[in-house]
């Protein structure tokens, strides 16, 4: 059975979600959101079993998954599912907001999985340690065996999640979208960058350009921290608490798969080891 999956990642996790799944899977294609949008070609889906892998952004849509889910051309598919990432909660959130996407085009998803992975988002809290994370870790690769078989079987499928937090985040998805792409107005760089440019490579969507060896943000932020997170110098700051904590990016993926990711190919000898 083929199987196709569209991801977008910033700072790993669903890229590694989505890794593990085609392992498991078998015979399945990867294909990264950003490049498929920056082509500028309209998408079309091939036969068989379809998915979106993206982080959960406030129990909804990332702008740009959103943008292409309302796009690409789904009449081939015969199963769709959804293997979304996130730090808590919101996954049905996310899967509410795709199936009203896909219903444009007279579909809805058959099955939909969340996976708690370890949160990037330094503004609220610090990241996870290292024997948290390998917990965490532990934990999505088992359920990636289940989504896996469920998917194997086309078998019809969500994960459920009730409380109060889950509503209050989704009635404040619509006005935290509104606000993403001039969220890079309070990142600031400090004296410690080094001009290494990892943050303008990687950023999928080129929303960083160099200046005086200094990044300058463009104000069409896609709110995936993938900048913060992978400096090697931690020099990127969104705030008065970020310098005390820590990163996050997952440990099994590169700058050389973020590039992968809008595939651009710019000179990686400033990236070498990193």
């Amino acid at each position: 059975m083929p199987v196709t999956i569209y991801y977008f990642t910033g700072t790993g996790n669903s890229l590694a979600i989505a890794r593990q799944l085609a392992v498991a899977l078998g015979e399945t294609t990867l294909v990264p959101i950003p490049r498929a949008l920056a082509d500028g070609e309209p998408v079309r889906a091939p036969e068989g079993a379809v998915g979106f892998s993206f982080p959960v952004y406030c129990a909804g849509l990332p702008k740009m998954v959103a943008r292409f889910a309302a796009t690409v051309d789904l009449a081939g598919a015969d199963y769709l599912f959804c293997a979304c990432t996130m730090g808590g909660t919101g996954a049905t959130g996310a899967f509410a907001e795709l199936d009203r996407i896909l219903t444009r085009q007279g579909r809805k998803l058959d099955a939909g999985f969340g996976f708690v992975m370890p949160s990037n988002f330094i503004d609220e809290h610090d990241v996870a340690d290292a024997e948290e994370q390998q917990v965490i870790f532990a934990r999505a690769a088992d359920k990636v065996k289940e989504a896996a078989a469920a998917i194997c079987q086309h078998r019809k499928t969500r994960d459920t999640e009730h409380g109060f937090r889950l509503l209050l985040l989704r009635m404040l998805h619509p006005f935290f979208i509104r606000q993403t792409s001039t969220w890079d107005k309070k990142f600031r760089v400090d004296e410690t960058c080094i001009g290494c440019t990892a943050c303008e490579k990687i950023c999928p969507a080129a929303n960083i350009v160099m200046q005086d060896q200094r990044p300058v943000w463009l104000h069409q932020c896609e709110m995936c921290y993938a900048c913060v997170n992978f400096c090697p110098k931690k020099s990127i700051q969104t705030g008065d608490k970020s310098r005390q904590r820590g990163r996050y990016r997952h440990p099994e993926i590169t700058v050389r798969d973020m590039l992968e990711q809008h595939g651009r190919k710019p000179d990686l000898s400033s990236l070498k080891n990193r």
